[in-house]
């Protein structure tokens, strides 16, 4: 509101125009008729703080329609992001099973070849020789040499 508008009012509720309060007139009516004035301009201060507040108004849910269709953008943006990570997260796991497969299989097969070649590999003499014949064999009596 603007005040500069407003004739001056002296303490006794007058205003300075010469208007004073009483039977004379209007409470803080001036002698020439200016309280119509006054409460024109009061009318169009308030009128101007309706409209700014309207103006706001607006841009406020101007901006908020902007912000929600930002953050829908967003969500959208996100829920990708998240599939991707879920479909990443199987597929690691699945490597990782099938890595453990591989290797679990890889030993089993250098375990079966390790096993395959003690049995194919001759026994040298030496080891023949230190091994305990049987007790079958033992009890027949020792045969080597013997013809």
């Amino acid at each position: 509101m603007s005040s500069a508008n407003l004739p001056p009012v002296d303490n006794k509720g007058s205003t300075a125009s010469g208007g004073s309060k009483g039977s004379k007139g209007l409470p803080a009516e001036g002698v020439d008729g200016r309280m119509g004035a006054d409460i024109q301009l009061l009318i169009t201060d308030i009128t101007d703080y309706r409209d700014l507040m309207v103006a706001h108004t607006t841009d406020d849910k101007a901006n908020l329609r902007a912000l929600d269709e930002e953050i829908e953008i967003l969500e959208y943006r996100q829920a990708q992001i998240d599939s991707r990570l879920g479909k990443r997260k199987t597929a690691k796991d699945e490597y990782l099973k099938t890595l453990a497969d591989t290797e679990k299989a890889f030993n089993q097969i250098v375990n079966t070849a390790n096993a395959v070649a003690g049995i194919l590999k001759p026994k040298s003499a030496s080891e023949l020789a230190s091994m305990d014949a049987p007790k079958a064999v033992a009890k027949a009596g020792d045969y080597r040499g013997k013809d």
